[in-house]
């Protein structure tokens, strides 16, 4: 679908290009594209963040001087894209579907470091599950509340020493997120000195992998976490021709603190270990890439 120019029947390029861009940012998770009861379909919230994006951009339109026109041919244009009998839909799903993982992990690494940096985590109303919101009028929906107190009640009973994989496995409808963030601010509510006077500590990479591992430690008196989440992991996967999962790290390792204690408790899954001054990615990424532990000295 090649592009025209503006009253020519559709976008710019430039706009066009931010249609395809938005697309790929806020279409919904793979196979949870059925509207809720309380959503609009895609394609009518699409045409009022156009109509406000074009105006705000004041290139051919403005809130002052509105361009129906325009606006009504790069809506119809854009409205165009999502009509799956089209060549376009063809190319664009798998694509969508193929790169929506990375996406998802760069949420949970996200979830992690706000609630391990220093700080405060903003947890914003209605983004414990995926919120793929554009800008009002369309972030001023109604939350679901109910629907992430079912998701909650039935995650806590839940068997969670295998909750994980089963979280992963329906990533798309977001519990995992809602867990992850669950677990973190449980573990900071059990140790509130640590998560507000802790020292934070840059923790070194090395290995293969090292360009591709984010590390810290937060440590105040006895108390010693570590966190680590990846970086560039399409890449890796490209390289590797595998998907997340299944990485291998090779012999990328995370090291400790001299001062640190040896003995390692996995917070988010059912791990542990003894450090001998490092642990390897490969154990603390075993299920997800995603690591917060204890340290704790050794039991005589």
């Amino acid at each position: 679908m090649a592009a025209t120019q503006p009253g020519r029947g559709g976008p710019d390029r430039n706009d066009e290009y931010f249609i395809y861009q938005t697309l790929v940012g806020a279409y919904p998770m793979p196979g949870q594209d059925s509207p809720a009861p309380r959503e609009t379909d895609f394609s009518d919230r699409l045409e009022e963040y156009l109509e406000k994006a074009l105006r705000e951009a004041k290139r051919y339109s403005t809130h002052a001087n509105p361009n129906e026109a325009y606006e009504d041919a790069t809506k119809t244009f854009a409205r165009m894209l999502l009509d799956q009998k089209r060549p376009f839909w063809k190319r664009f799903q798998p694509f969508h579907r193929r790169i929506a993982d990375f996406g998802i992990i760069n949420s949970l690494a996200q979830v992690v470091l706000k609630c391990t940096c220093p700080g405060l985590p903003d947890v914003y109303q209605g983004s414990e599950l995926w919120d793929l919101s554009l800008v009002d009028p369309d972030n001023r929906r109604p939350v679901d509340y109910e629907q992430r107190q079912r998701y909650l009640k039935e995650l806590l009973a839940a068997d969670t020493n295998d909750l994980w994989p089963e979280l992963w496995e329906n990533r798309y409808d977001a519990r995992i997120k809602l867990w992850l963030l669950h677990t973190l601010l449980t573990e900071r509510n059990q140790q509130p000195d640590l998560f507000e006077k802790g020292r934070y500590i840059p923790l070194s990479i090395e290995g293969t992998y090292k360009q591709n591992v984010l590390a810290f430690a937060r440590h105040y008196e006895q108390g010693w976490y570590i966190v680590a989440v990846p970086l560039g992991l399409a890449s890796v996967c490209h390289d590797q021709q595998t998907d997340i999962v299944t990485i291998d790290w090779k012999d990328t390792q995370l090291v400790l603190p001299d001062d640190a204690p040896a003995d390692w408790h996995h917070q988010l899954i059912k791990a542990k270990g003894k450090a001998d001054r490092s642990i390897t990615m490969s154990e603390l990424f075993s299920v997800l890439p995603l690591a917060v532990a204890k340290l704790e000295q050794p039991v005589n």
